[in-house]
C-alpha cells in the first residue's frame, strides 16, 4: 500500500526536512527485541549526517514479566564532529525511574 506524504505526519516531516536542510543524510534501523518466541520491544538505531557532524542514536523499550512486569526503555546517543567525538549520553529507565545515565561533552 502507498502512502501519501499528506497521510503520514512522520512521512511528511521527513521529507519536507531533507528538502529544507541542505547535507543532511540519515540512516534509521529498527529490531525486535525477543524472549522466546514472543516480540516484547523494540530497538531503534539511527545515523544523522550534517556537514562534518554525525549523530548516532539507539532507543530501546520493552516490557518483560520476570517475577513482576518491567517496563525497561534506554536511550544513547553520540556526536561526533570529524572524526572527534564531542558528545555522548545514555540512560536507562525500569518502570520509570532511572537505574543508570551518563552524560559527556568536550570543548
Amino acid at each position: 500500500m502507498l502512502l501519501s506524504p499528506c497521510s503520514s505526519p512522520r512521512l511528511l516531516c521527513g521529507l519536507l526536512l531533507a528538502l529544507w536542510v541542505p547535507g543532511l543524510s540519515a540512516q534509521r534501523s529498527t529490531f525486535d527485541i525477543i524472549k522466546g518466541s514472543e516480540v516484547v520491544g523494540s530497538v531503534s538505531a539511527s545515523r544523522t549526517k550534517s556537514g562534518d557532524r554525525t549523530r548516532y542514536v539507539m532507543t530501546s523499550y520493552s516490557v518483560m514479566d520476570l517475577i513482576w512486569k518491567q517496563t525497561v526503555t534506554s536511550a544513547m546517543s553520540t556526536e561526533y564532529h570529524g572524526d572527534t567525538l564531542r558528545a555522548c549520553m545514555s540512560s536507562i529507565h525500569v518502570n520509570g525511574s532511572v537505574r543508570d545515565s551518563s552524560h559527556m561533552t568536550t570543548d
